[in-house]
């Protein structure tokens, strides 16, 4: 969910970039020409449709480069790569430029172009129906399933065993480092969230590779009228951890009848009243996770919860970056996100 817009490019440097890509990229015949493609959702990226006569590629731009070591798109890149010949539907990746040669001093990501549908907005009419929402969101669990059960060989992703096993230990830590890092304000209710997960953490858990951003908004299913997935787009949080992070975000976001407007937004079908009958009802979900991995989701509150949480933290840099920035209003947007984010994480987890 990121809502963070990058800089445009100048016409100046689209033209650099693209005699630079023209001899870059893969055997191609034709001019070359780049062009600015609409994003329904997150922003923080810039995407472009790259065309010669013979080929078409997708683009992503990353914002400036920071001190954080954000927006790094040689790591979504590398995890790309592992998945070839994996049963994970993704973007084939052509090319990363991370410096050397690029015109530009920002990372950017060429892929081969996905046709298909993204899933921001009201489900497309043709699959609003309780039948086809059925089948979207068995294909949504089926293909996670699919991404926790995939090893996927990329130096980004190799740590030591014992590394991985620490993940939720990573988190917490990782955590009160960004409110104390970046906090503006009070932030008890987040804190008070995080303290309840820490202290409730599970003893076990499935370790294997987790998308880190799996929701509707990061994935595309094949038409209109075909709910099934093509492709998981925005691989940059891949990482190798709990993997039932990724279930808990995916159900914690999944739309129901008394869910915050704000959230519904950002929810499958967005909120929309026809798609949101069409849907299945949230336990569906876990009960499809289970029948699909034989694993338990007895624990699923917490990672709801958790799921929330690092949601909840990533969209608090926000607040405090348009705070520094002089931007109220929007810091003040983002506040209240926060608020409604970690008042459901707290209800998930029944500590609300």
């Amino acid at each position: 969910m990121s809502m963070t817009p990058a800089r445009t490019l100048s016409d100046a440097e689209l033209t650099e970039l693209a005699d630079w890509l023209d001899g870059a990229l893969p055997p191609h015949s034709g001019p070359l020409t780049i062009a600015p493609y609409p994003q329904q959702a997150g922003n923080s990226h810039l995407v472009f449709r790259v065309r010669t006569s013979s080929h078409v590629w997708a683009m992503r731009v990353a914002p400036l480069r920071d001190s954080s070591g954000g927006y790094d798109l040689s790591r979504e890149f590398s995890v790309l790569q592992g998945l070839s010949g994996s049963p994970v539907p993704h973007p084939s990746p052509v090319l990363c430029a991370a410096s050397p040669g690029c015109p530009i001093d920002r990372d950017l990501l060429v892929c081969d172009w996905v046709h298909g549908h993204t899933l921001v907005g009201p489900l497309p009419a043709a699959i609003t129906n309780p039948g086809s929402g059925e089948k979207l969101a068995w294909s949504l669990v089926e293909t996670l399933a699919d991404i926790h059960d995939t090893a996927v060989t990329a130096p980004v992703l190799d740590r030591p065993r014992a590394s991985a096993a620490e993940f939720l230990d990573r988190q917490f830590e990782k955590g009160r480092a960004m409110l104390d890092h970046h906090s503006v304000r009070d932030v008890d209710h987040l804190t008070r969230l995080l303290a309840t997960l820490s202290d409730h953490r599970p003893a076990r858990w499935h370790c294997g590779l987790m998308h880190g951003d799996y929701s509707a908004m990061n994935v595309m299913i094949h038409d209109e009228r075909t709910p099934t997935v093509s492709c998981v787009l925005d691989w940059e949080t891949a990482t190798v951890g709990a993997t039932m992070v990724d279930l808990g975000y995916l159900s914690a976001r999944w739309a129901t009848a008394d869910m915050d407007p704000l959230l519904a937004a950002f929810a499958l079908g967005a909120g929309d009243p026809d798609s949101l009958r069409a849907l299945p009802p949230r336990d569906f979900i876990d009960d499809a996770y289970q029948a699909i991995t034989g694993r338990s989701c007895r624990d699923l509150p917490f990672f709801q919860g958790l799921g929330m949480a690092r949601l909840a933290l990533a969209v608090e840099v926000r607040v405090a970056r348009a705070h520094r920035q002089g931007q109220h209003d929007r810091a003040q947007g983002f506040a209240r996100l926060v608020d409604t984010v970690v008042a459901h994480g707290l209800r998930l987890t029944d500590a609300g």
